[in-house]
């Protein structure tokens, strides 16, 4: 067979991230704060599901395409579904009055381009930065969480968008 088990889990993972985009940009559910409990529930099990496909392949063995496949995955919950998530989350919540919203909102999406370029960079390079004994740069699954959970507790978008800053070049 082409794809393995563990490339299923995978494949798992990535349409778990497009639904998470699909909730928060669709009108099913009409009340703001449970589409984005959904959402933000659905990018959790995405990067649940990444973990799992690593262990699956240890187990069961992996395909010639696993770890291309794994990477693209991952940066469909990890980068795309985030940065849409925290952009939604902040474009209707400017929680800071001080500051002009039109100018906040170039800010974050700046810094999220910057997450975006800085994530898919850390994801192609993952397989040949990878060392047995420890990691090089910080695992863009773990910015995700941090990133997605910070922007669900809807911090004030100043810090949001350090804590993107920071996140992306420690990647």
């Amino acid at each position: 067979s082409f794809l393995s088990v563990a490339d299923y889990v995978s494949l798992l993972n990535t349409t778990l991230g497009f639904l998470s985009i699909i909730v928060l940009l669709s009108n099913w559910i009409d009340w703001e704060p449970l589409r984005l409990k959904i959402s933000f529930s659905l990018i959790l099990l995405a990067l649940i599901a990444d973990g799992l496909d690593g262990v699956v392949a240890r187990k069961y063995g992996s395909s010639q395409i696993g770890g291309y496949l794994d990477s693209m995955a991952d940066m469909t919950s990890t980068c795309i579904a985030t940065s849409i998530f925290i952009y939604i989350v902040y474009l209707n919540n400017y929680l800071n009055p001080i500051y002009n919203h039109i100018y906040e909102n170039w800010g974050l999406i700046l810094v999220l381009i910057f997450f975006l370029s800085m994530g898919t960079v850390r994801l192609v390079a993952f397989h040949i930065l990878k060392n047995k004994k420890y990691f090089i740069g910080f695992p863009a699954p773990a910015g995700a969480i941090l990133l997605v959970t910070v922007a669900f507790l809807k911090i004030d978008i100043l810090y949001i968008v350090l804590i993107i800053f920071l996140i992306s070049i420690a990647m």
